[in-house]
């Protein structure tokens, strides 16, 4: 395991603490202000610097997360609120969007709200609001390591009709700077289904400010005005500071590596870079960059997913949602971390 600067062996470490509290681990504590009241927070600090909120009212979904005390995610105007005031119409998940480091997307419909096939479709889907059943937490010594798993399951289910399970797993370690996020969708319906993820990683001041960078693999992206397909090398990725009246925007891209990793790094940043996340894109093939660059709605969201957010009629169209027959699974693999300064 390392503490700050050295490697400690299991017993070394045992020989200078009482409880491995003392390092890090995992809190859990019931929230109970205002519209998140009620809902709990596992607090996962790392030791390594990295801390996070989990929520197991909302589909194992992170808010507020930091490295050494810099906050990393953005909180919307709607602040983290309980599933019980979410409403699946038309955008009345702006209502209930709080952003945080990861909002989860699907599982039937990402992106626009619409019917399609005589059903309504809310934005973003529902599977965002789902409690978590199952969970597990499990802290111990795999070796010298000392491991965090968090692990629930989620459901999408309605008489008659779909019957999908979400499954996630959180995994990282005392010391660590980074965490691994496992999902599996099952389909466990005896019927065929076409399913959407989308990942909805949310970024903000002080990590996002003027002079923030995005850093991109190889790719393309189209351009929201004229719809034409450009190389990435031309998208502006370097943030300005937010301005009264701006609206957000965002870019669906391609991207040619096989095994994607993107950056958000700050040159103002002290004795660390920023932050990445990194995934197959065979699990993930899709993307979009989302910017909110108006006053109180400044932030960066980096999107992984199955589709881009158009809404299942337009995913379902395009050939690009996840097919899955009975009893199929679709596994996601997404790791993030923190981007530490080399050392000369």
């Amino acid at each position: 395991m390392k503490i700050g600067a050295k490697e400690y062996s299991k017993a070394d470490v045992l020989r200078r603490v009482g409880d491995i509290s003392q390092l890090g681990g995992v809190r859990e504590a019931t929230l109970s202000s205002g519209k998140e009241r009620g809902m709990r927070c596992l607090q996962v600090d790392t030791g390594g610097g990295l801390r996070f909120c989990v929520l197991p009212e909302r589909c194992m979904d992170i808010a507020w997360a930091d490295f050494r005390g810099t906050p990393l995610s953005f909180i919307t105007k709607a602040g983290v609120s309980s599933p019980v005031y979410f409403t699946h119409w038309k955008e009345e998940f702006h209502r209930v969007f709080a952003g945080g480091l990861l909002t989860t997307c699907g599982l039937r419909n990402i992106g626009r709200y619409g019917d399609y096939e005589g059903e309504h479709f809310g934005q973003h889907g529902r599977i965002g609001n789902a409690p978590a059943e199952h969970l597990s937490v499990s802290c111990g010594w795999v070796g010298d390591e000392y491991e965090i798993v968090l692990s629930a399951e989620m459901r999408e289910a309605v008489l008659y009709e779909e019957n999908l399970y979400l499954k996630r797993t959180i995994r990282t370690r005392l010391g660590s700077g980074s965490f691994v996020l496992e999902d599996t969708i099952s389909n466990l319906a005896f019927r065929e289904e076409y399913v959407d993820i989308l990942y909805h990683m949310n970024f903000g001041f002080p990590l996002l400010d003027k002079g923030t960078r995005v850093i991109l693999p190889k790719g393309w992206y189209t351009d929201p005005g004229t719809k034409e397909r450009r190389p990435l090398s031309q998208l502006p990725c370097t943030a300005m500071p937010p301005a009264d009246g701006e609206s957000s925007i965002g870019y669906p891209i391609e991207f040619e590596e096989e095994q994607v990793r993107i950056e958000l790094q700050n040159p103002s940043l002290k004795g660390w870079k920023g932050v990445y996340l990194s995934y197959p894109k065979a699990q993930l093939a899709h993307f979009a960059l989302w910017q909110g660059r108006g006053s109180g709605d400044y932030v960066l969201g980096l999107e992984p997913g199955t589709s881009v957010p158009e809404g299942r009629a337009n995913n379902k169209r395009s050939g690009t949602m996840v097919r899955l027959g009975p009893m199929e699974e679709h596994k996601v693999r997404i790791e993030f971390g923190i981007i530490m300064e080399e050392k000369e």
